[in-house]
């Protein structure tokens, strides 16, 4: 179940990054990363309260990648529609302040992802105090997502193409949220003994087609931003 939650986790970061990679200033990145640390230090208290045990019976409970699932599927089409708002503003000749905001809102999958990593954090290093360890969590996540968002944008210079693989994240994720369970629980054939674990080849060519289908979009959709802004 590990693997499951810790795939969402990093698609989750992903976004996260990307979307914090389209600030329009320094300020507004670093309000975002700072949020992201001081929400992962604030619930250090909750964290802390948590055993083996408790991390057990969660990843025992066989609907919490589907229960994750669906709030993923939620998530990705709010965040893409938020997504295609500020492309749009960013393209206006007139540009409202109020959407340069849009970058610091996190994925909610990615902060759920700090909660669980950090309990693990909690219970398994020792000899530490833990406003020490929760400390050193909070900045070593502010820092990755920093550097990784420094990484992006001196690899992605341009801001569209960034935009367009935030959108094309977020797509990914409602894919990944309507296969993964199939790929977790296996699909029982009627009337025989034979179970299809994960159904490989369909959830491959869904990717696939999807992914095609997504990319002659988000293409069109950016042929008609630069006629616009032309």
């Amino acid at each position: 179940m590990w693997i499951f939650l810790l795939i969402f986790f990093l698609v989750s970061f992903a976004y996260t990054a990307l979307n914090l990679s389209l600030s329009s200033t320094n300020t507004v990145l670093g309000i975002g990363v700072l949020f992201i640390a001081i929400f992962s230090l604030s619930f250090y208290p909750i964290c802390v309260q948590q055993t083996n045990q408790t991390l057990d019976t969660i990843l025992h409970q066989g609907n919490i990648v589907s229960s994750i699932s669906l709030i993923q599927i939620f998530e990705a089409i709010a965040l893409i529609f938020l997504s295609i708002s500020h492309i749009k503003n960013h393209y206006e000749n007139t540009p409202k302040r109020l959407f340069q905001w849009l970058t610091v809102i996190p994925s909610l999958v990615f902060l759920v992802g700090i909660v669980f990593s950090q309990t693990y954090v909690f219970v398994n290093i020792q000899n530490f105090s833990f406003l020490s360890i929760a400390i050193s969590y909070a900045l070593s996540v502010g820092l990755l997502l920093w550097i990784t968002v420094w990484v992006l944008q001196r690899t992605i210079k341009k801001w569209s193409s960034r935009a367009e693989l935030k959108l094309l994240i977020g797509l990914f994720q409602i894919l990944l949220a309507m296969f993964l369970p199939l790929i977790v629980k296996g699909i029982k054939v009627p009337f025989s003994q034979i179970t299809i674990e994960g159904l490989p080849l369909i959830t491959t060519l869904a990717i696939v087609l999807g992914f095609g289908g997504m990319g002659l979009l988000l293409q069109h959709f950016n042929i008609k931003l630069r006629i616009k802004k032309s």
